[in-house]
């Protein structure tokens, strides 16, 4: 997934019960957007490790229903303030 995949998912686009992540959206200096291309938006298959780590951080945000990282104030991570 690419950066402001990243930044920008939702709980709304993991598929636990098909271990499936929707790629819809992006984050893009601070304001969500549609992917840039067609072709950028896609289903990817978790693995079992990705799989395990987001139900980790399921029990951390998931409540909240917004983004699946996310800063105390439950918005989107800025990857600047990250890498």
């Amino acid at each position: 997934m690419r950066t402001g995949e990243i930044d920008g998912l939702k709980w709304q686009y993991v598929n636990f019960e098909k271990r499936v992540i929707m790629v819809r959206e992006t984050i893009v200096e601070g304001l969500t957007e549609t992917t840039k291309t067609p072709e950028s938006v896609r289903d990817i298959v978790m693995s079992t490790v990705v799989y395990q780590a987001l139900k980790a951080q399921h029990a951390v945000t998931g409540a909240a229903g917004g983004f699946v990282f996310c800063n105390s104030n439950r918005q989107a991570f800025d990857h600047r303030n990250v890498t």
